[in-house]
């Protein structure tokens, strides 16, 4: 019986957990115009960690919840940017996030995975990978739509 109350409690606090956690977009970016550059981001599947999105930031603004298995395309105007993944609400409290800096051309198409970087869970690393990796990880994984420009 104890066992049972015990699952029962875990179920509910996992549900409530994600309550929370929307995905897609969140805030838009900045129309990029013409000249736009892509950042795409994938986070590949895992096992652990998969029921929380990861918020994804461009310059200090969130822009999109990303789940599991999924990636998004996000359009941004030639120049340096900053990219980060991070847990949703900042939870949990010691959770360590990454920061890339890059700067993109006009047309350039970058590709980052995001994903968490220790077995304790609390760490998300941002890792730019090459065009022919990005490629193959996004056949490999869903498209989750931006917003539509």
């Amino acid at each position: 019986m104890n066992k049972r109350i015990l699952i029962l409690s875990m179920a509910v606090l996992l549900l409530l957990s994600a309550a929370g956690c929307a995905l897609g977009p969140v805030n838009s970016l900045p129309p990029a115009g013409p000249d736009a550059a892509e950042l795409v981001v994938i986070r590949p599947h895992a096992v652990f960690g998969r029921g929380i999105p990861f918020d994804i930031a461009v310059d200090a603004l969130d822009i999109f919840a990303l789940e599991a298995g999924a990636y998004t395309i996000l359009k941004v105007r030639p120049g340096q940017h900053t990219l980060v993944a991070r847990f949703p609400n900042n939870f949990p409290k010691d959770a360590r996030a990454y920061t890339l800096k890059i700067n993109v051309a006009v047309g350039e198409r970058l590709y980052f995975t995001v994903e968490l970087d220790n077995v304790w869970g609390n760490e998300i690393r941002t890792t730019q990978l090459s065009a022919a990796e990005g490629e193959k990880m996004m056949r490999e994984n869903e498209y989750q739509p931006d917003f539509k420009p």
